[in-house]
């Protein structure tokens, strides 16, 4: 990855690249990143496509479509890290099916099994109840069938808290 440019030569090729890292830093906000870190980033990216061998006639192209990437990139890690703080625990109802049919060993599982199971019937309606009969009797579901009764489940045991 040895480069027969000096560092004047690389900082005249990225004065002619720089619109598109002004642009990009505009059209592509990372949060706490100031225009230096986005310069950072795109001297970068052209050290890169330099060592890769990328022509001055395709240069723009190529820097235009890596940069924009690369920044994309960075933005989708940072929203995945903030959800994963956002999002808390779900309940997945289906996880403890065993428990809602009564197989559980535990006379308390039974109980509260039991209480649920109870609870849940009582507050939905009669293509719901069916749904979750059909589905605790053991028949196949349509994915969004299964979607909807998880998510009229949930409302009903979250909403009463």
């Amino acid at each position: 990855m040895e480069h027969n440019l000096d560092m004047e030569q690389l900082e005249e090729i990225f004065h002619s690249v720089q619109h598109i890292v002004w642009k990009n830093s505009r059209l592509i906000p990372i949060n706490f990143w100031t225009f230096d870190d986005y310069q950072q980033e795109g001297r970068l990216v052209l050290y890169d496509l330099l060592g890769d061998g990328v022509t001055q006639r395709n240069l723009f192209c190529h820097f235009k479509v890596r940069y924009k990437q690369r920044l994309i990139d960075i933005k989708r890690r940072e929203r995945a890290f903030k959800r994963g703080f956002d999002c808390g625990t779900g309940l997945d109802i289906y996880e403890y099916s065993d428990a809602l049919k009564g197989k559980a060993a535990s006379p308390e599982h039974i109980l509260i099994s039991g209480s649920l199971l109870e609870e849940v019937f009582e507050n939905l309606n009669l293509r719901y109840r069916r749904l979750l009969k059909s589905y605790l009797a053991g028949d196949e579901l349509h994915r969004m069938e299964k979607y909807r009764l998880k998510e009229k489940i949930t409302k009903i045991l979250y909403e009463q808290q």
